[in-house]
């Protein structure tokens, strides 16, 4: 769980901390972050039984301890194979808080697109839409587009009818954001498995495998 997870920050300081002492076979360390059962990090390695795919590479701009993550390359943002036209390059991959979050006036536009349907903005800034009318998220990092639905965006449900339910997802639009990024939080770490190579600068992904899928 979140509860359960380590800050970037802290693990990047460790791990520069640990590798001094040549204690470490790679400067790498590996995150594992499931929405239901128990999540781990490895500092010097991988965990290669919730792995269940080859890593995509994504540069890294550089590790972000005062921000709580790595700060990668971001390519597009798409609703639903629609381009949202973003002007923001920079993407904070934070662990510990599940948050979708960038640029004002490129948050209102994901807003108006990315339900089918009328949606409102919560008193805290999260936006609120039946579940069955948000379209695909779609996050392209590194070549790989990282597609999201409701279900995985969402911190949590309101049903209000037998039909029709609302998913209340955490996109937040900040005005004071250093550098103008976009930052996302543990609704990508639940889907993938997290790679940080701090000699290489750069972040992979693979899909994540559950410890119930490794069960035979």
């Amino acid at each position: 769980s979140s509860q359960n997870s380590s800050k970037f920050g802290a693990a990047s300081t460790l791990l520069e901390a640990v590798d001094r002492k040549g204690f470490l076979d790679e400067q790498v360390f590996g995150l594992y972050l499931p929405e239901d059962e128990e999540g781990h990090l490895i500092l010097g390695g991988v965990d290669a039984d919730h792995i269940a795919s080859e890593f995509t590479w994504i540069p890294a701009i550089t590790p972000t301890p005062e921000l709580g993550g790595w700060i990668v390359e971001l390519e597009s943002i798409t609703v639903g194979g629609e381009n949202l036209g973003i002007a923001t390059n920079k993407l904070l991959l934070r662990s510990g808080v599940n948050i979708l979050a960038g640029p004002r006036k490129e948050v209102e536009k994901l807003r108006s697109m990315l339900s089918t349907n009328e949606y409102l903005v919560s008193e805290n800034g999260d936006f609120v839409a039946p579940c069955d009318k948000i379209r695909t998220l779609g996050i392209s990092l590194g070549g790989m587009m990282v597609n999201l639905e409701a279900e995985e965006l969402t911190s949590s449900r309101d049903p209000d009818s037998a039909t029709h339910e609302d998913c209340t997802i955490p996109l937040h639009a900040l005005d004071d954001w250093e550098n103008q990024l976009w930052a996302i939080g543990d609704s990508l770490f639940h889907k993938y498995y997290a790679q940080f190579d701090w000699a290489n600068l750069r972040v992979g992904l693979a899909t994540a495998k559950k410890s119930s899928d490794n069960l035979v």
